[in-house]
């Protein structure tokens, strides 16, 4: 993702496994969320990638070297796997040992902090003025919203969804496979409103068209489809509901739903075809 015309920002959560090296077991956090993982024991794009899967919409690699600090240590760009393609689509930036625990020490005094990743600092004047006009900071830029079920980057261009599927895949029966898309659609009647109720059953139906989709349908989207899309993305309106009202959730005892999101992300940037693919 490009910082120089946009911004991300949300709460900030720490991986785990810490290092992000392996699937995370803290989904029911990181979704939505900007997560803190370790450098160390495997490559950086595979950290983003693990925390993308797990539903972060940034990530922030602390450095592990005791000691390190942007004041004396020597500049580095974060390496990747050449023969891999390049499939990160949140941004992913590096913090030397001391200024990660800064960052760190203020989540633990200020649990529900936010965070800001963009290439340009903000102008702190600016925001505290607006601060005690409005009650917060009003922003020169729109920023990035996420939830566990939807997020949106900041240009309104690029919108993920994540369903739980729990146990049902594409080997399932269509009863199995119907059962848990209507489970999916009606937890995102929580996530998500509309002004009008036209507008909801739209979304829905594109939200039901890519959902069964990831479960072995053959389902196209035509650019009539895309076109309708983009233009719902605007009047999106995102919840963040209680865990206890999520009906995904209650359908596996051993809340592995908790640990495991399917995502499909739709990609409407000007100057590409518009396209929905599979993360």
């Amino acid at each position: 993702m490009d910082l120089n015309n946009t911004q991300v920002e949300g709460e900030l959560v720490q991986a785990q496994p810490y290092q992000s090296c392996s699937t995370l077991e803290n989904t029911h956090e990181t979704s939505g969320r900007i997560v803190v993982v370790q450098r160390g024991n495997c490559m950086f794009q595979d950290k983003a990638r693990f925390a993308q899967n797990a539903g972060a919409i940034g990530v922030i690699v602390a450095d592990h070297q005791i000691g390190s600090s942007v004041d004396h240590s020597p500049v580095f760009a974060m390496s990747a796997d050449n023969n891999i393609p390049d499939d990160i689509e949140i941004p992913v930036m590096f913090l030397f040992h001391k200024e990660s625990q800064k960052l760190l020490n203020q989540k633990m005094k200020f649990p529900t902090m936010k965070v800001r990743l963009a290439e340009k600092v903000a102008n702190p004047g600016f925001l505290f003025e607006n601060y005690l006009k409005y009650g917060e900071y009003a922003r020169r830029t729109p920023e990035a919203i996420a939830n566990a079920m939807i997020s949106i980057d900041a240009s309104q261009e690029v919108i993920r969804f994540n369903f739980r599927f729990a146990y049902v895949n594409a080997q399932s029966s269509a009863e199995e496979k119907q059962m848990i898309v209507e489970t999916n659609m009606q937890d995102l009647t929580k996530f998500v409103a509309f002004s009008t109720a036209q507008d909801m059953a739209k979304f829905l139906n594109h939200a039901r068209r890519l959902a069964y989709s990831l479960l072995g349908y053959t389902t196209t989207n035509s650019q009539d489809d895309m076109e309708n899309l983009k233009v719902l993305i605007p009047k999106i309106h995102l919840l963040y509901p209680q865990k206890h009202q999520i009906l995904t959730l209650d359908l596996d005892p051993e809340h592995e739903l908790l640990h495991k999101t399917t995502s499909m992300i739709c990609n409407f940037r000007s100057g590409k075809k518009y396209s929905c693919y599979p993360l």
